[in-house]
């Protein structure tokens, strides 16, 4: 393990449920726009852990929170090559690196991190989840803003910069439509939506108080020592990039190299294969019968060129429970409209 590197894990209930904040619902108000989301984020245990540890730290969690924006390089992001890309506009866009950790992100930690997403997603969807953050590690970065005089919390910058995982809903100028995800599934990293999600998320992503205060005393320091953390994030995604170029070939066209070697063996393309599967299944698209078709080919297809074409094929949520669920979000546009009252 380098300097910058730890395991990344969920933290114990003892920890989370052990911290009891004084006004923890303030800090929740002051942390989400969202109406009704403060009631909800100030019982997560998760929240009130990150909101105790850097306040320990720092004396102030919510300006931390609000100068600060995490952001996760997924495997897919270093697979493609597109992390680089990545970390450039970051800085073009006036987020500078002040610390950062690598490492597998467990099945329960995803759990954890998307646990009111996956409420509504489909089980195929988590399933694919689990699979590509399998392929490799991640990298968490926390990013300080650097532009002045913004209202907008950076987390909430970001993720206004970053657009949409729909297609539909961004523009060309959004970074998920600059760089090129494979699919919504595979779309190269995650950001934190607001200051709330930057104080849960730490925690979830850090395995703990005692770990997600080194990750905060290091972003600290890095901030008042100078650029070194950005030349040793770039150092250690290039590294990841070149490991995963000479162990994944032509990972930028997933599917595209994938159904050339199907071709190669004498079997159906991608397509015929979904076609085959879909048509046996009522229409419905069945993960299991199509990894069972690939493993019985000659040479069955990598695990990423699988979940490269699965994921554009599989339902990403479960109709009926999305339609219980509460999904609403805060826009960039309702803090704008907070910082005017």
């Amino acid at each position: 393990m380098t300097p910058h590197t730890a395991a990344i894990g969920a933290p114990t209930a003892a920890e989370a449920c052990a911290v009891r904040p004084v006004a923890v619902l303030d800090a929740a108000r002051r942390t989400t726009a969202c109406p009704g989301r403060d009631l909800v984020i100030a019982s997560d245990p998760e929240f009130r852990l990150g909101l105790a540890t850097v306040g320990a730290i720092t004396g102030d969690p919510v300006a931390f929170a609000s100068t600060h924006a995490l952001v996760v390089f997924k495997p897919d992001s270093l697979i493609t090559g597109q992390a680089l890309r990545l970390l450039a506009l970051l800085t073009e866009g006036g987020f500078t690196p002040t610390a950062f950790r690598t490492g597998n992100i467990s099945s329960l930690t995803q759990r954890a991190l998307w646990r009111r997403q996956f409420g509504y997603s489909s089980p195929e969807r988590i399933a694919l989840t689990e699979r590509y953050f399998a392929l490799g590690p991640s990298v968490v970065a926390l990013f300080r803003a650097t532009t002045n005089g913004d209202t907008l919390p950076a987390s909430v910058r970001l993720t206004e910069l970053k657009g949409s995982t729909h297609p539909e809903r961004r523009g060309p100028h959004h970074w998920r439509s600059v760089l090129t995800p494979v699919n919504r599934l595979l779309n190269l990293f995650h950001a934190a939506d607001e200051p709330a999600d930057v104080l849960r998320e730490a925690a979830v992503l850090s395995g703990g108080g005692a770990r997600l205060a080194d990750l905060v005393r290091d972003s600290t320091a890095r901030a008042a020592a100078g650029p070194s953390p950005a030349r040793a994030l770039e150092a250690q995604l290039r590294a990841f990039e070149e490991r995963f170029n000479a162990a994944v070939p032509a990972a930028s066209e997933p599917a595209c190299a994938a159904t050339r070697h199907l071709r190669d063996c004498q079997a159906p393309s991608f397509t015929d294969l979904v076609t085959v599967v879909r048509h046996d299944h009522g229409g419905e698209f069945c993960l299991e019968c199509f990894d069972t078709s690939l493993d019985a080919l000659c040479a069955p297809p990598s695990e990423w060129a699988r979940l490269a074409v699965a994921g554009d094929e599989i339902p990403a949520f479960d109709p009926a429970m999305r339609e219980l669920a509460d999904t609403r979000k805060a826009s960039a546009d309702d803090w704008r409209a907070r910082a005017l009252s």
